[in-house]
């Protein structure tokens, strides 16, 4: 049986080559509309349950996410990877997303 927590790592998967080529690139922040079927699917939260903000500082969580299983899942498969936990290092990173289902992500370097 499935984790509460794992709901929504096939959608984040999904979006992998968006946070590669962001965390890559040399913008500072760029958004994405997400489909909100994909959510509505994985989970069972209520109409704007799943908005969140995930901050991250050389890969560590910086903010409280215990109340969204979207952002835990979106950490967990962010920091759980080797590869993209090596493209967090120093940098602070801050990805968001809306009642509107537009993911939001910003970055900059530390020290």
């Amino acid at each position: 049986m499935s984790r509460q927590q794992e709901l929504y790592t096939a959608i984040w998967r999904s979006n992998s080559t968006f946070f590669k080529q962001f965390l890559e690139g040399e913008e500072q922040h760029d958004s994405k509309q997400l489909d909100k079927n994909e959510f509505t699917s994985a989970g069972n939260r209520r109409e704007g349950g799943y908005v969140f903000r995930l901050e991250l500082e050389n890969g560590k969580t910086t903010n409280n996410v215990s109340g969204s299983a979207v952002a835990r899942d979106l950490r967990d498969y962010l920091v759980d990877s080797s590869f993209f936990r090596n493209l967090l290092q120093n940098k602070k990173v801050e990805i968001s997303m809306g009642k509107d289902f537009t993911l939001k992500i910003k970055k900059q370097p530390l020290g």
